[in-house]
């Protein structure tokens, strides 16, 4: 299933993030190489799948598509 959110937090030097999602739930980890497309900026429309929980872990973003440029 795919959601949709926005990047909140880009951390270029370390190659990772957060995501908001719409819905307001829990933020996301988002890491460079989970972006299939697109240039991550924060306020960045993006869509994209979770990966699934490990024990222990917090959710993070994978299949990433950017498809709206930052607000």
């Amino acid at each position: 299933m795919r959601y949709e959110g926005t990047i909140s937090v880009w951390i270029g030097s370390r190659n990772f993030g957060f995501i908001t999602p719409h819905n307001d739930s829990q933020r996301l980890f988002l890491h460079k190489t989970k972006i299939k497309s697109g240039q991550p900026l924060v306020g960045a429309r993006v869509t994209y799948e979770i990966n699934p929980i490990r024990e222990g872990a917090n959710p993070n973003a994978i299949d990433v598509e950017i498809v709206g440029g930052a607000l």
